[in-house]
């Protein structure tokens, strides 16, 4: 009895021991398949949720504005690190030569005057350097801290008054003409290639070396051969422009002597024209139309204004605005969010920082658009039927792991659009709506299920539309006039105001200089009547 009693015992902890081991066995296996479900989430490219979120005015009047407010929310997603090019395109002109005092004690041996020779100065003070040396630093630190990225390719271009790709040496000086200034030198480059250079490459140290300050400014002919370098390199990279300047554009580049601004994007090195020595209207206009082909493009852009003056900055601002894809105007305010540095002269280095760790850390998703197929009633009130959202900034939330993969993350984008209804009645804004974005140098589509139902009722306000006479599709020369017929139709309406409750204001402008001394009066009983 006594032995039954011990083997029921033990039958008993061995029933014990297998159940722990079956219940540590499921445990387990929830945990893997917990993690492999968290692993399915996680896609292999950009994916987004669309939600409408709200319709005002909804009811709204016959051809009243409504506006449709929504979401855009990126998935997460995991990619191996994409290609990178990154295009520099650095002022040389002869500004960069001037001498700027850096925010650093000068620690410099100094002699029994107190007096320090490398900088000209007595007692403690703030080193000093030329703005072409703090930019070198400030450059070659950039690519120590790019060149161990895997993928990264980098191209410089420097300009002044012309620009040159790449340049390896300094052979002297060259004597140039400019349309409305005349001749004068620019430093006359060797140029390594007009193509990349691997992040690593030791030769990009040379290129910076050689930098030297000459000529005036032609922002706009940096940027153009910048977009040549990235329209000629990897299709599928993710492409960036670095526009670095101390001054004014005062120089463009010319088709002829006409002054027809020169847009082909090649390598070639045309005319130029423009003021020489002070900001040049149309230089900056230059400057500004070369930028919406990097926004056309879909390139990422950052501006750097190295120490420059208010008004400098402002020019600079709208050749970035042109980059970037905003609207440009006198209140304009464009932050570091978008881009867009001022610097004092002794911080280009930490600002070259910010943007080398901002490229490291980014991947920029670009040509995100909505398309929408509009019900009959309602059209966009800009026209089309596409609203352009511009770029989607994943931000790089992982190391790379171990499938090689890096994770990326995206704040969700607000949207928003103006629509109108041309019909009375109840009725879904789409047919059908999609988002489209390029990835990995394709256009990718997703199918959006967001519909909305407005009511529009009546309107006593009048009703116009137009027509287009021209044909839709028309060939046409650069530069040649474009004339567009459109057939302007305004539709009938009635309105009472019972109550003479609209109110009108009036203006009336009069001319009374000595010409009118005649008329004078004639206009006070016109206007008393």
């Amino acid at each position: 009895m006594k032995n039954q009693g011990v083997r029921e015992k033990m039958h008993k902890k061995k029933i014990k021991i297998i159940s722990l081991l079956l219940s540590f066995i499921i445990i387990i296996s929830l945990i893997a398949f917990k993690n492999i479900n968290i692993k399915a989430d996680i896609s292999d490219k950009p994916d987004f949720d669309v939600k409408i979120d709200s319709v005002t005015p909804n009811p709204a009047l016959l051809g009243e504005d409504i506006t449709i407010s929504g979401t855009i929310t990126p998935k997460p997603f995991e990619a191996p690190v994409s290609p990178k090019e990154i295009v520099m395109v650095l002022d040389v002109s002869g500004s960069m030569s001037d001498t700027v005092i850096i925010d650093e004690k000068c620690t410099e041996k100094r002699n029994w005057r107190d007096y320090c020779s490398i900088h000209g100065e007595y007692g403690e003070h703030n080193k000093t350097n030329t703005r072409i040396d703090e930019l070198k630093k400030a450059v070659g630190n950039f690519i120590d801290k790019m060149k161990n990225e895997k993928n990264l390719k980098i191209g410089i271009v420097a300009y002044s008054s012309i620009a040159d790709f790449n340049p390896i040496e300094k052979l002297g000086n060259k004597r140039i003409s400019a349309y409305g200034f005349g001749s004068h030198n620019v430093s006359n480059f060797k140029s390594h290639s007009s193509t990349f250079l691997n992040a690593n490459d030791n030769k990009l140290y040379d290129i910076i070396d050689a930098l030297n300050p000459l000529g005036g400014t032609n922002i706009g002919e940096g940027m153009r051969k910048a977009i040549y370098m990235l329209e000629n390199g990897n299709p599928s990279a993710n492409k960036t422009i670095v526009l670095m300047t101390d001054g004014e554009p005062t120089f463009y580049s010319v088709e002829n002597r006409y002054l027809e601004e020169y847009m082909a994007i090649d390598n070639k090195t045309p005319e130029i024209a423009g003021q020489g020595s002070s900001l040049d209207s149309k230089a900056l206009d230059y400057a500004s139309d070369i930028g919406k082909t990097i926004k056309a493009n879909g390139y990422n852009a950052f501006s750097i204004g190295y120490g420059m003056t208010e008004r400098g900055n402002e020019a600079l601002e709208k050749i970035h605005s042109s980059m970037i894809g905003e609207e440009w105007n006198d209140n304009i305010e464009l932050t570091e969010e978008d881009g867009f540095f001022k610097t004092s002269n002794g911080a280009i280095d930490s600002v070259f920082q910010q943007i080398a760790t901002e490229i490291i850390n980014s991947y920029p998703i670009n040509k995100v658009d909505l398309n929408m197929d509009f019900n009959e009633v309602f059209s966009l009130n800009i026209g089309g039927n596409t609203v352009n959202i511009g770029t989607i900034n994943y931000k790089k939330t992982s190391d790379i792991q171990a499938n090689d993969k890096i994770r990326y993350e995206a704040d969700p984008v607000p949207f928003e659009f103006t629509i109108k209804g041309s019909k009375e009645g109840i009725y879904l804004v789409f047919n059908s709506l999609n988002l489209s974005y390029k990835w990995e140098n394709e256009i990718e589509r997703k199918t959006i299920d967001e519909n909305v139902e407005v009511t529009i009722n009546p309107n006593e306000l009048p009703n116009i539309s137009a027509k287009l006479l021209s044909l839709e599709n028309i060939l046409a020369k650069p530069k040649e006039e474009i004339t567009l017929k459109y057939e302007i139709n305004p539709a009938s309406f009635e309105f009472t105001d019972i109550n003479n409750a609209s109110s009108n204001d009036v203006a009336i402008v009069i001319d009374t200089s000595m010409d009118m001394k005649e008329e004078i009066s004639i206009i006070k009983n016109a206007i008393f009547n």
